[in-house]
């Protein structure tokens, strides 16, 4: 399940922050008590303005459950009273090197900071 968390930013406004995947038995956050903090914390992120929905299978959104499963970033604000907008958490630390511990505890764990564009030319190449 991915986890979106409300950050009060210190100017009182807030935004939605996609910290990463999580087991969906510990959607309740007193499940997860070691991925909490009442501490001041820096994010770094790239910023999402959302997304269409992936296809005819993927299911409606949920609002009255909280269940979300395409970013409706505007529905999503006012459901939160946060800003439409979406900071994906990057890691800081490479993939391949998540602390075990970090998913045994139920933290949830960000996406690479490498944006890879794929890069056809080669195929195209190849094709023709």
């Amino acid at each position: 399940m991915l986890l979106l968390t409300n950050i009060e930013l210190p100017y009182r406004s807030k935004i939605m922050v996609r910290r990463g995947w999580i087991p969906r038995e510990k959607k309740d956050q007193s499940t997860r008590l070691d991925g909490l903090t009442d501490e001041e914390v820096t994010i770094e992120g790239l910023l999402r303005s959302g997304e269409q929905k992936a296809s005819s299978f993927v299911p409606e959104n949920s609002p009255d459950k909280n269940e979300w499963y395409s970013l409706d970033l505007p529905a999503m604000a006012e459901q939160c009273g946060a800003q439409p907008v979406v900071v994906e958490m990057l890691l800081d630390t490479p993939q391949h090197l998540i602390k075990p511990e970090l998913i045994d505890k139920d933290i949830p764990v960000g996406r690479s900071p490498v944006v890879e564009l794929r890069n056809h030319h080669k195929e195209y190449i190849v094709t023709w």
